[in-house]
């Protein structure tokens, strides 16, 4: 699931708010550092005690000392804090565009120092910039440029920061930047070109660093500033004074508004009573959107030449069952039809979309590829989708001619076919150190299929629910969720003394077989069933069969659920 991982301080392990190679690539670290890989580089946020005389930084610190989290639980805003003596440094991390994302992108960095004591405090704050290249060979700080007009830093005339306030200290380092900003602080050495309009620093180091002053009151104990990053690489004076007036809360705000309607709205609007799993549910939907955007994937670090495919196959399907079927139709339509996965792709979107004219323009490329496979017994499921899809247009030559093809192939080709029951023991809440499409994209897909999914001509509902979702006075709902025979909504509800298990559907749905619902109850457990009001029979495996028409079922239970 994405999220923040669970690992030590030598680890990396990355929040995500984009994609490689994208321009909305800015990634956080679990020391609390971020950066992006089409602006290689690495800034970290730490405090200087000028009282104690320590540098406080998260990378001296464990892991389980520093908390990392997304705003909300899954909004593509990250949240780290860590604790610096007697303050709490939180920095929030997100990108916002306004426009064009490849030329309005802005990350944001906010800073918030919390004094923790009922007494006035002064500290130091230490951006801390490191260069690194492509291939991750620790790179050079060769040239800053201050302006102090729109209070911007531009470093190797090529990435820019905008600061809140002038620093009132800069320098750089070529060793351990730490021992140094120690030795600067202490000796109150000040950079008197700081004083002027600009200044201009040739350096060849490994980092720099920009010192602030922090203060804070009795009455005021939050000190907070931003630092800003385009991310294009060049802006000019006036674009600077522009980016330098917006305000931080408000745009971060806005980016929070935009994703909640477009996670909630947009898509498919779930909640469940364990909140980790619905976060990780739509913040998988962000990571998975972020990239789709651009048209790209993330694929994880051990995929291979011929897995891209697999990627964008895995992601279609999370997005089709997410209700964003535009997003699916446009990629779709912008890659080469001749991927062999082109069919499974093409018809997953169809079966929830039921976009002939879609079908009608991709049919050839269809054709192209079944023709080259039609002997092959390892794609005897896409020819059955192509016999499908045949049917869905009424190309009865076609039909014909690739069940011909599929009854050969299957002369010769030993199948089983069998469904296991979900064992909702095994489901827990994973957090995973691994981030990629496919990865968000099953968490998706593992997640609605606890809540329903098709299994030949019917609709199986609630198989994968676990028992400790059903407490007494809990509820499960879903709106508007896409199927391959329309959109269902529905609400699962216990009674408040954990007797009784109610289930009401909506949508304009119709199975041809109707519904199953599978509950994580037995038939012995089962006092009676209803639907419709009218008691029903139940199976042993706790099954109720719903034909087409049905819309409501309940189950009494012979002990009550636990609260």
């Amino acid at each position: 699931m994405i999220g923040i991982s669970e690992s030590t301080a030598q680890q990396r392990a990355w929040t995500m708010l984009g994609m490689e190679n994208g321009v909305h690539e800015v990634l956080r670290s679990i020391d609390g550092s971020f950066g992006a890989t089409n602006l290689p580089f690495t800034i970290s946020i730490w405090l200087f005690d000028p009282q104690s005389k320590q540098l406080h930084a998260p990378e001296n610190l464990k892991s389980n000392e520093c908390v990392a989290s997304l705003k909300k639980g899954y909004l593509p805003i990250s949240i780290f804090s860590y604790p610096a003596g007697n303050f709490t440094i939180e920095t929030h991390l997100f990108v916002n565009s306004h426009g064009d994302v490849d030329e309005d992108a802005v990350a944001y960095c906010r800073v918030i120092v919390q004094n923790n004591l009922p007494t006035q405090a002064t500290a130091k704050l230490v951006v801390v910039f490191r260069p690194k290249l492509i291939n991750d060979v620790a790179g050079a700080v060769n040239s800053v440029l201050f302006d102090k007009t729109s209070m911007s830093v531009t470093v190797n005339d090529s990435l820019t920061m905008l600061f809140d306030e002038a620093p009132e200290l800069f320098f750089g380092s070529s060793g351990d930047i730490a021992l140094t900003l120690n030795e600067m602080i202490q000796s109150n050495k000040k950079n008197d070109s700081l004083n002027i309009e600009t200044f201009s620093s040739s350096l060849n180091d490994a980092s720099c660093a920009f010192v602030f002053p922090v203060s804070c009151s009795e009455s005021r104990r939050r000190w907070q500033t931003t630092l800003q990053i385009p991310m294009s690489f060049k802006k000019s004076k006036e674009e600077m004074t522009r980016l330098r007036r917006l305000n931080a809360e408000s745009e971060e705000a806005d980016v929070a508004r935009y994703w909640e309607r477009r996670l909630r709205k947009d898509a498919v609007n779930i909640s469940l009573p364990d909140e980790k799993a619905e976060h990780a549910y739509y913040a998988s939907l962000a990571y998975l959107l972020i990239g789709m955007d651009k048209g790209t994937i993330q694929s994880g670090p051990f995929a291979g030449e011929n897995d891209e495919t697999f990627e964008y196959s895995q992601s279609y399907q999370a997005l089709l069952q997410s209700n964003l079927k535009e997003i699916v139709r446009q990629n779709l339509t912008n890659q080469f039809f001749t991927s062999e996965k082109f069919i499974a792709q093409a018809a997953t979107y169809y079966r929830f979309a039921r976009d002939k004219h879609f079908l009608k323009s991709a049919w050839k490329s269809i054709l192209s590829v079944a023709e080259q496979h039609q002997s092959d017994s390892l794609f005897i499921n896409e020819l059955q989708e192509v016999v499908f899809l045949a049917r869905e247009l009424g190309e009865r030559d076609d039909v014909k001619r690739f069940k011909n093809a599929v009854k050969e192939l299957e002369k010769r080709t030993a199948t089983t076919d069998r469904t296991n029951r979900i064992d909702t023991t095994s489901i827990r809440t994973v957090i995973s150190a691994i981030q990629s499409s496919s990865a968000a994209a099953n968490t998706l897909c593992a997640l609605r299929s606890c809540l329903l999914y098709e299994e030949k001509e019917r609709l199986v509902l609630g198989e994968g629910i676990p028992r400790e979702w059903l407490r007494a006075g809990e509820r499960i709902q879903v709106e508007n969720m896409p199927t391959h025979w329309g959109t269902l909504s529905y609400t699962m509800l216990v009674s408040k003394d954990g007797k009784k298990v109610s289930l009401k559907l909506s949508g304009d749905i119709e199975p041809p077989d109707g519904f199953v619902v599978r509950l994580p109850f037995r038939e012995k457990e089962i006092e009676r069933a209803t639907i419709n009001r009218r008691e029903t029979s139940v199976e042993e495996s706790g099954e109720i069969l719903l034909e087409q028409g049905i819309r409501s079922v309940s189950v009494t239970l012979k002990k009550p659920l636990s609260k």
